[in-house]
């Protein structure tokens, strides 16, 4: 069984540690929790990364990840 990332995981990886530290810092993760536990602009950002569409089949639009 082959335990390795695929070049595609490898790639969604970076994108998302690029996110965070760039943009998700500490105080901003403390914030969110402070107001109740969403925040709909990082919702957003991670949409934009396409990160809502991973399970979603691909007929629908998603990427089909499972």
């Amino acid at each position: 069984m082959d335990f390795e990332f695929s070049e595609a995981q490898q790639q969604l990886r970076e994108a998302v540690r690029r996110w965070v530290e760039k943009g998700y810092s500490f105080e901003r993760r403390r914030s969110t929790v402070d107001a109740g536990g969403f925040d709909r602009a990082a919702w957003n950002e991670l949409a934009e990364l396409g990160l809502t569409a991973l399970t979603v089949p691909e007929q629908h639009g998603g990427l089909g990840q499972g």
